[in-house]
């Protein structure tokens, strides 16, 4: 991992900046769903499975507002989202077992199954096939369509075993950031941390 950049900090300070200008806040409760359906705020970051808890956030706030989805925005001009999701693994095992293993995948991967997928958590589907089946869904929930339309956006994480805990450490170190007396002074070394942190955890 390389978190220990100039362009990290920069990130850093900007966030640090929008949070002491009042700007950016972090609400009490764990899912922001609440406070962005009583207008307390214009954005906040989410991922899919987050799209069906927004909608009813706003129907239990008896809110009839718009609201959509907008890709992150970077230096360039260029919309950037990060796209993540579920990963097929087949072990070396016995020759039976891998084979129940690649049956299951195939299975898994049908487009009608893709579709059930996508409606219980939301997830984009693996097979393209599958998009046509999702006509009811999406009428539904048009802020999925929106989503789909970014794909080319796109980004992914890194493909390392440790990113599923350094994710979470990443989380941790823009925390900080909230913090009643952290200063922007303290920021290159969060971010040092970080990094070796990161890489600890990397290497294990």
């Amino acid at each position: 991992y390389g978190f220990d950049t100039p362009e990290t900090v920069a990130a850093f300070a900007f966030v640090k900046d929008l949070v002491d200008s009042g700007c950016a806040w972090r609400p009490e409760t764990e899912f922001p769903n609440a406070a962005f359906a009583a207008r307390q705020g214009l954005f906040y970051a989410s991922s899919l499975s987050g799209l069906a808890f927004q909608q009813q956030a706003f129907a239990d706030a008896g809110s009839a507002d718009s609201w959509t989805i907008i890709p992150f925005p970077s230096p360039d001009g260029q919309a950037r989202t990060f796209v993540f999701g579920p990963a097929y693994n087949v072990l070396e095992t016995t020759a039976a077992e891998q084979l129940a293993a690649w049956l299951f995948v195939k299975w898994a991967s049908a487009p009608e199954n893709q579709v059930r997928w996508t409606e219980v958590g939301g997830s984009f589907p693996t097979r393209e096939g599958a998009i046509g089946l999702l006509n009811a869904y999406v009428a539904g929930l048009p802020q999925w369509t929106r989503a789909y339309d970014l794909i080319p956006a796109g980004q992914t994480e890194p493909a390392l075993p440790s990113w599923g805990t350094v994710r979470w450490v990443v989380g941790d170190a823009m925390a900080q950031l909230f913090g009643f007396g952290f200063t922007a002074e303290q920021i290159p070394g969060v971010v040092e941390t970080l990094e070796a942190t990161a890489n600890e955890l990397g290497g294990q």
